[in-house]
Order: C-alpha cells, then structure tokens, then sequence
C-alpha cells in the first residue's frame, strides 16, 4: 500500500463529455491535495472519443498521480467498479461516477475527514439528486446528523432504515471505503460481481468490520436517470433477485434480520409493487416471471434466519 491516503477512481464507457465535465471539476479540486492523491481512470473499451479526453486532461494531473485502465472489453459497470476497488493502492478508495455533479471544495472537505479518522472502514456522503429527464431537482438530502461510530454496523443500519435508505448505500460517489476492507470484501464473494447490489454488499462489509461515519452535509448531486440500472432487463434482475440475495447474505453477516426482510418482503406486501410488477409482466413476461418466481423461493428461505441477532 503506497503513502497516499486516497485513490479517486472513476470507471467510464462511451460517456466521453461526462469524463471531461468530471476532470475538469477533478482538476480544480485537486489543487494543492496531489500529494494526498491517486486518480485511477477505468475506460470500459469506450467507442467514443474517450480517448481523446483522456489525453486532453493527462497533462494537467501532472502533480498527481494519474493513471489510466484500458479494458479490452466491456466487462460490465459492477465489474469496473470492482476492478477500480481492486486496482486502488491508497488507504481509501472513492470510486465516483462520471455523471454526477460534485460540489467544489468537496474533495478538499473529503481529505480533511479522512486525514482527522484516518481508520475509517466507510464514510458516506450525503447528497441532493437531479432527475435528468424531468429536471426536477432535490435540494435537500438525507436528514442525517453528523456523526461517527467505532462500531460501523450501527450507523450504516440508520440509513438502511430509511426509506430508500439501501440505494444510498449503493450510490457510489456518496461511499468513501477503506481499500483493505473493500478489497477484501471482493475477494470474500468473487462471484458477487455477478449481483447487481454488489455494492451493498461492499459498503456493508465495510461498515462491519471498521468505524463508519456520516457527513451530513451534501457533497454532490446524483444524476437520476441515467444508470443502466434504468434498463427494464437489469431492473427487473435486481428488484425481484440481486437485492434478495445480498439481504439474505447481510443477514448471514450479522445485519438486522428485521430490517433486511422488512425490506425484502415489501415487494410483495406493498400495493405499488403489485401495480410495478403488473407493469413489468406485461413489458418483459418472461423474464419478470422468472424473477418473481426466484424472489419467492429466496424470500421464503430468509424465513429460515433468525431475527434475533
């Protein structure tokens, strides 16, 4: 592990006008904070002129250190974000989206934190979201206090109790991790990169075996809208199958068995998940069938855990 205490990753494929948006924001924060950082670039076989950008804004990392990651095929986003983690060689690893809007100083705020609790095993920042497509923005994010806690689990399950609390566990550019801990979380469920909560299931590693803390504060903007998550193929794999497995896997961890099945269950008890998979049936049958079928069998084998942990 190098002496550098963060390596800020950004996996990227055929976005190449949301790259140069994203290091042109980089490079203005990062000024005077090279010492304290490695950029890792990781270009999913990029068809566009990625490339090019990736050349135009080399040059002005030169105080940093500024490396670039060429697959030779599209691995898939879970992937590249798993390989960003991997390839990372700093104390803490922030993998960031090349779409979202982080706000200025934000890194500078980020070294601070990590600088004051240096051992941190997780640490989220909180955020506002824009919906690319209505325009519609929140302006208020979160309503978390600031705080941290030796014991990670405790405040990681605060957000999960939220609503929509376990999609702010898998926002990458809100998660800073402890590489070692993320690192091994990988190693620990190679085939994990198959699951499309796989991020769940890093951030819970991490809040479980370090400190965790919750900057309240927003720090950027989420671009809702654009993730391939949106695709109906890769929705409907992930609402009925991928989040039922991860929850099963927390609770086998020590999570709240409570809270974990509260939110499994809830897609089939709540009446606008019947309406949604209505939807889905009608649009993509098969494959919605499928998936039902699959969360069924899984939600009926989380009945077998114990919710007295």
């Amino acid at each position: 592990m190098s002496r550098k205490l963060l390596t800020i990753a950004i996996p990227t494929y055929n976005r190449s006008e949301l790259l140069d948006s994203q290091l042109r924001w980089l490079n203005q924060d990062i000024r005077g904070l090279e010492d304290f950082c490695e950029i890792i670039i990781s270009n999913n076989d990029s068809t566009d002129d990625t490339d090019s950008v990736l050349q135009k804004w080399k040059p002005q990392f030169k105080l940093a250190d500024f490396k670039v990651n060429d697959n030779p095929e599209n691995i898939g986003a879970i992937r590249n974000i798993a390989l960003c983690i991997q390839m990372a060689t700093a104390k803490h690893v922030w993998v960031m989206s090349d779409d979202d809007r982080i706000f200025p100083s934000t890194l500078l705020k980020v070294v601070r934190i990590l600088r004051e609790s240096e051992n941190l095993g997780l640490l989220f920042l909180n955020y506002t979201t824009h919906n690319i497509h209505t325009g519609m923005r929140k302006t208020v994010g979160f309503r978390l206090d600031d705080k941290e806690a030796v014991d990670g689990k405790v405040l990681f399950e605060e957000i999960f109790e939220l609503k929509h609390g376990w999609g702010a566990l898998i926002f990458t550019t809100a998660l800073v991790y402890r590489t070692d801990l993320a690192q091994q979380a990988i190693r620990e469920w190679e085939v994990g990169v198959k699951n499309l909560m796989f991020q769940l299931y890093i951030t819970a590693f991490c809040a479980l075996n370090g400190s965790m803390r919750i900057a309240k504060d927003t720090y950027l903007e989420y671009a809702h809208g654009r993730s391939f998550f949106v695709k109906k193929k890769y929705f409907i794999k992930l609402h009925y199958v991928d989040k039922a497995r991860v929850y099963i896997k927390m609770m086998k961890m020590g999570y709240s068995p409570r809270l974990c099945k509260r939110n499994m269950y809830s897609l089939f008890r709540d009446p606008k998940e019947w309406v949604l998979a209505v939807k889905l049936l009608l649009k993509r049958p098969f494959l919605t069938s499928l998936s039902i079928i699959r969360g069924l069998f899984l939600m009926v084998q989380s009945m077998t855990i114990e919710s007295s942990h």
